[in-house]
């Protein structure tokens, strides 16, 4: 696959959320993780990693299935905290793209930003589907 063909760079499209308490007690359960330093009550602390859940829209060019994925790794920095109520919008981009010995090694990198435009978040995570469980990674 030649690097014009690649889908590196690519991005999504917006998608807004507005962060619900109901939502954020869902994860937690869930996902059993320490939570953050956010929200002003203890059920309204957001975990960690709760950007997971705030899933970006497609990415044009890109067509990765759901299953037989492996995460490699997750990074999550955040800016500034998250807090239950707020309206968040987020955009991914293919930050990484490489084939080697058959797998298909993705990194995408998720970026949250506050109603008011500062950065609330960068998330990364790194998946890959290898053999022959992952179709042609590229859509045509």
């Amino acid at each position: 696959m030649t690097a014009s063909t690649t889908p590196l760079g690519h991005t999504s499209a917006p998608r807004t959320y507005v962060i619900d308490p109901d939502w954020v007690r869902s994860f937690r359960r869930a996902i059993p993780v320490l939570a953050g330093g956010s929200g002003s009550r203890a059920d309204d602390a957001i975990p960690l990693t709760f950007p997971i859940a705030l899933q970006p829209n497609p990415i044009p060019g890109l067509n990765l299935p759901k299953s037989a994925v492996i995460h490699g790794e997750q990074r999550f920095h955040y800016f500034t905290p998250l807090r239950v109520g707020e309206t968040v919008t987020v955009v991914a981009e293919v930050s990484g793209y490489k084939e080697r010995g058959g797998t298909v090694f993705v990194t995408l990198t998720t970026r949250g930003r506050h109603a008011d435009g500062t950065d609330a978040f960068e998330a990364q995570a790194l998946l890959l589907y290898p053999g022959d469980r992952h179709p042609n990674a590229l859509q045509s």
